[in-house]
């Protein structure tokens, strides 16, 4: 299943592929860049997902349809509920 937790997307099926541009190492220090680009590809029976950030930095991921789809189901969750919160905010003041 997709996850989506703090800013940071997670794929926690095994057949999802990861591999960044430039190659990253795990002893450096990641720093979270601002996402500037997404696009999503087919390739084959999968899809190739590239995030691109402000620098230009990439980070390409193969997925399945159905990380695909866990992914969008993740996001509408954690939209949903950003937007319940905001208008009990609004309705508290």
């Amino acid at each position: 299943m997709a996850t989506c937790g703090a800013g940071i997307f997670h794929l926690a099926r095994p057949e999802g592929r990861i591999r960044s541009t430039p190659p990253v190492s795990l002893k450096e220090k990641i720093i979270p860049g601002r996402l500037t680009d997404v696009t999503i590809a087919p390739k084959g029976n999968e899809y190739l997902i590239r995030f691109t950030d402000e620098v230009g930095a990439r980070f390409e991921l193969v997925a399945t349809f159905e990380q695909l789809d866990d992914l969008a189901e993740d996001i509408d969750r954690q939209l949903d509920a950003d937007e319940d919160r905001e208008a009990d905010w609004r309705d508290a003041i």
